[in-house]
């Protein structure tokens, strides 16, 4: 599994145009982003059973797949609460 600089590197290497990373956060996930992190910021120095629970921290996985033949898949999933 190839992620961040690696993915990237390995792209170029491939001949793959790439594009800078910032340029796929969207105005909402960079917001969404931020409240994370400042949940978790705030949870590190005063940290309660419920506001560690994972589902409070932290909601999404993301994924991308590409193959030599051309094909490409994503997916992204999300806890609705």
């Amino acid at each position: 599994m190839l992620v961040s600089d690696g993915a990237h590197t390995y792209a170029e290497l491939k001949g793959i145009e790439t594009i800078p990373p910032e340029n796929m956060i969207s105005p909402n996930a960079k917001s969404e982003w931020q409240k994370w992190k400042q949940r978790l910021e705030k949870n590190e120095t005063h940290p309660t059973q419920e506001s560690t629970s994972i589902h409070n921290i932290q909601d999404t996985v993301g994924a991308v797949a590409w193959a030599d033949s051309g094909g490409i898949a994503t997916g992204v999933s999300r806890r609705v609460p």
